[in-house]
């Protein structure tokens, strides 16, 4: 079955992936006024780059029962929060880049795309989110007014740095694999899949 993604949907999950601005997820009425040119006026929003960046939340959205905080999983913005942590370790990645700036067309190559998927999965479920949980368990965050951090520029930018901070040190300490190391070893198993035909 097909899924019709309307312009609101897709305006709010590019201004989060592509402009990251994840606290602004609440002001449905700008993605048409203010900010319709910056979203929609760029030469790289087409279908396909719609797609990618809807089918990378999909990924995020199927994750969120992993967020022990159980109000703060399900609020509206958190997802698009999660959407905003992965288009900056995509942008830091080479493999991820190349798919965050449309060299690398996964959405074209249905395995591609659900390979991509699994590998924003592992991320989050093994390395974002585990974070995520421990600051939200961590006594000094006790206070964390979910709704008020979520709209707020500053504290959201720095949530982000700490998870991604966390997220290069299990890169380091090898308790992570990276977009691309996970993609060239996938890259490679399809290799010797395919030269075992002949």
């Amino acid at each position: 079955m097909s899924k019709v993604i309307s312009n609101e949907d897709a305006g709010r999950i590019l201004l989060k992936f592509d402009l990251n601005e994840p606290w602004n997820s609440h002001q449905k009425s700008q993605i048409f006024d203010e900010y319709y040119s910056k979203i929609f006026g760029r030469p790289e929003v087409n279908a396909q780059r719609i797609i990618l960046v809807y089918e990378i939340l999909s990924a995020v959205e199927e994750q969120l029962d992993q967020i022990d905080h159980k109000q703060y999983a399900y609020y509206s913005a958190t997802k698009y929060f999660l959407l905003y942590v992965i288009s900056k370790i995509m942008q830091n990645d080479e493999v991820g880049k190349a798919v965050y700036t449309n060299k690398l067309k996964i959405v074209l190559n249905t395995k591609d795309l659900n390979e991509f998927k699994r590998i924003i999965t592992d991320i989050l479920r093994n390395n974002i989110i585990v974070d995520l949980n421990y600051f939200l368990k961590d006594e000094k965050n006790s206070t964390f007014d979910y709704k008020k951090v979520s709209k707020n520029t500053t504290e959201l930018q720095s949530l982000c740095m700490e998870l991604l901070k966390d997220y290069e040190k299990d890169l380091k300490r090898a308790k992570a694999k990276s977009i691309s190391e996970q993609w060239k070893a996938f890259k490679e198993q399809e290799l010797a899949n395919n030269s075992d035909v002949y």
